[in-house]
């Protein structure tokens, strides 16, 4: 991934950010408006949770907590799904996990108000960051044994984000491929649309149980009762079932497998698996997997009837045209 040659710039960076935007459309293509929508509804009812806080009763230091941790978990969704687009599916787990997090802390300060004020201070303070580390703690606020159901739910994900946030083998999993002397490893990972498709549907999961149970314990201080939040979250939540509901059959009838562009850090590019290596131009390439996204085709099927349809034209006698002609010459005979 360096030049060789000095005098010239590195444009290894400009290639991945290629390849990366090339994913994004392939992979929005295939996910579709309806599940993408999602992730921006998501966003908005965040941003309308953190906006409410301007006429409520809280004091000032929880506001300024509630805004600021409410829009870090707005950010955090919309960094894991452009992560997930872009082909690093299980990266994302480290957005999501933050999400977490930062739904834990806005519980924790509920019953103890000095919790910011340690929070703000721990990055200049030693002795603060040590009392703070050791009065917040995830996994004190999400007990593995708590009896809300919500908890126990962000708990099991808060567990599981952590392990795939961690460089350990499962967490490589999308992106080792080969073993020995042939092992290479990828700096996108060879997942498919469902990979992909279930990755983001559990994100949204995630966020949909951090907005329940942050309206649970801040809706009355806020003054939810009185609005269409309840409404909106159920809307929310019956959306994301369809989605999470549509994806698991298309899953079970294989449908829709179209893998992103692909760049091998231990050795060349690698844009596909094939029994024949040829050199197809980036712009086609995309083209092809957008296509087969959209016709829900393998790619291979999408590859092979465009050439039959450029050979057929082509070839003149050969190709499906000449074997209908050749059928309606024997008619005639």
């Amino acid at each position: 991934m360096t030049t060789t040659d000095e005098s010239k710039p590195d444009v290894s960076l400009r290639r991945l950010h290629d390849k990366e935007c090339a994913n994004f459309a392939i992979g929005a293509t295939a996910l579709g408006l309806d599940l993408l929508g999602l992730v921006d509804e998501g966003f908005l009812l965040y941003r309308s949770l953190a906006r409410t806080e301007a006429e409520s009763s809280l004091p000032e230091k929880e506001r300024i907590s509630v805004t600021h941790f409410l829009m870090s978990c707005a950010k955090d969704l919309h960094s894991a799904a452009l992560t997930i687009l872009r082909a690093h599916t299980f990266d994302s787990a480290t957005y999501t996990r933050r999400a977490i997090e930062a739904a834990a802390f806005l519980l924790a300060i509920r019953s103890d108000h000095g919790l910011f004020d340690l929070w703000r201070d721990a990055g200049d303070d030693e002795a603060k960051g040590r009392e703070y580390r050791g009065r917040f703690n995830t996994g004190k606020v999400l007990p593995k044994n708590s009896p809300d159901p919500r908890l126990r739910f962000l708990r099991a994900a808060y567990d599981e984000c952590s392990e795939l946030a961690h460089p350990t083998l499962e967490s490589y999993k999308g992106r080792l491929v080969g073993a020995g002397g042939s092992a290479a490893f990828h700096f996108f990972e060879t997942a498919d649309t469902w990979s992909g498709a279930e990755a983001l549907t559990g994100a949204l999961r995630v966020h949909l149980e951090i907005l329940h149970v942050l309206s649970a314990s801040y809706g009355e201080a806020l003054g939810l009762v009185l609005t269409d939040w309840p409404k909106r979250l159920e809307t929310f939540a019956a959306r994301l079932t369809v989605q999470r509901t549509l994806w698991k059959l298309r899953s079970n009838r294989q449908e829709s497998a179209v893998s992103p562009s692909m760049i091998s850090l231990s050795g060349d590019i690698m844009e596909a698996l094939m029994k024949t290596s040829v050199e197809i131009p980036d712009e086609l390439w995309t083209a092809a997997k957008i296509r087969a996204a959209q016709e829900r085709k393998p790619l291979a099927e999408v590859i092979a009837d465009a050439l039959r349809a450029h050979l057929g034209k082509s070839a003149g006698g050969s190709g499906t045209e000449s074997r209908k002609t050749q059928k309606k010459k024997g008619d005639k005979r």
